[in-house]
């Protein structure tokens, strides 16, 4: 497990929230979720709001929304932290979750659609990107990767959220954020 404690401290702390949301009147309460941080486009700069970009990342609506995104994060998460480090890791994770709440906020401003989010997929998607960008350009860190695992991991993050209220734009910027962040990570990576 210490190799892979900030992972499962990242568990920790959503699971905590979650409890914390529950006690307080429910996670599916959206009062309560923006009283706790979620993210509401497009105020989250008109109102200096933006530690909603980071503390949406956090926060879940309900339980199975809560699991599939932990479940994931375990899978992907004890991989990647084992291959490139904690601090690391925990830099790519929460650089993943402000990349893809950002991107949501532009792309929900731009539309002029007041929306309510939180969630770990974003920051989770992330860490998929950065996978993808290890295979492509480090293969060596790659090696002993579990496809399966990467797969249950995908398949968790994307089925449950085909429905229509899902931030595909925290899921696309968290991506592409996690693509992007991990080759400018690995220049520091001199293990390998």
């Amino acid at each position: 497990m210490r190799r892979n404690f900030v992972t499962f401290l990242l568990v920790a702390i959503n699971i905590l929230l979650f409890l914390v949301c529950e006690l307080l009147g429910g996670s599916m309460n959206t009062d309560i979720m923006v009283k706790m941080g979620a993210m509401v486009t497009p105020s989250a700069f008109s109102l200096r709001e933006c530690w909603r970009l980071l503390t949406s990342a956090f926060l879940h609506f309900g339980f199975s929304h809560l699991l599939n995104n932990m479940v994931s994060l375990c899978a992907i998460g004890s991989f990647l932290e084992e291959r490139i480090g904690h601090i690391r890791f925990l830099v790519l994770y929460l650089g993943g979750a402000l990349i893809g709440n950002l991107v949501s906020w532009l792309w929900y401003t731009r539309t002029d659609t007041v929306t309510i989010s939180a969630g770990a997929s974003g920051a989770v998607c992330a860490l998929l990107g950065a996978v993808a960008a290890l295979v492509l350009f480090r293969k060596k860190e790659t090696r002993g990767i579990s496809i399966p695992r990467m797969l249950l991991a995908v398949i968790l993050v994307v089925l449950p959220r085909a429905g229509a209220n899902v931030d595909l734009a925290a899921h696309a910027g968290g991506l592409a954020g996690g693509f992007l962040l991990m080759p400018l990570l690995s220049l520091t990576m001199t293990d390998c």
